[in-house]
């Protein structure tokens, strides 16, 4: 990790819509992959089920394959909840997301949740560079 939070290698650059607080690309041998950042307002943004329901509408699963999800804890006392999928990511309906299928893809989508929250940050690529990152991820 950086001494910013952000993980080594991981490149901040400006986030693809307005809607985004930031976004960072992650090089990987793959492809790179992207983290977007969002914050709404205290209390805004509506809940984990929602959020995860809606990342998980972004991509269509591979055969036999079932999302996973889980709980972190957070130093500062606050909860980290994620959902990860793989499969097919699908364009996005409001502009700022891939603009045709991407199959060989992986999506990792989390909340903080807490004092000054929600925030939510999403991870996708393909599969071998968000494999790689995860832990990254889930770490910053």
């Amino acid at each position: 990790m950086s001494e910013n939070g952000v993980p080594t290698g991981w490149t901040s650059v400006p986030p693809a819509s307005s809607m985004r607080a930031a976004q960072f690309a992650v090089p990987g041998e793959a492809g790179p992959a992207e983290v977007s950042v969002f914050f709404f307002g205290v209390g805004q943004g509506g809940d984990f089920e929602a959020n995860a329901a809606r990342w998980l509408g972004q991509i269509d699963e591979a055969p036999g394959a079932s999302p996973a999800r889980g709980d972190l804890p957070a130093n500062d006392g606050r909860t980290i909840r994620w959902v990860e999928a793989s499969g097919t990511i699908q364009p996005s309906m409001i502009g700022a997301g891939p603009k045709t299928p991407q199959p060989g893809s992986r999506l990792v989508g989390a909340m903080i949740e807490g004092q000054g929250g929600p925030w939510f940050l999403k991870l996708t690529g393909p599969e071998a560079t968000v494999v790689k990152a995860r832990d990254s991820f889930l770490m910053m």
